[in-house]
């Protein structure tokens, strides 16, 4: 999908960014952001 938005875009990408989070399930309330960063005041855990 990443290669056809690419081919077909009418600007030039000058940064690609990937997170990946691996969150244990008794952990609730962590949103990721468009920022990437770790925002921890609202996160819960049981």
């Amino acid at each position: 999908m990443d290669k056809l938005i690419i081919e077909d875009a009418p600007v030039v990408p000058l940064w690609y960014d990937m997170a990946i989070h691996l969150v244990h399930n008794n952990i609730h309330s962590f949103p990721p952001n468009s920022l990437n960063l770790l925002e921890l005041r609202r996160v819960k855990k049981d």
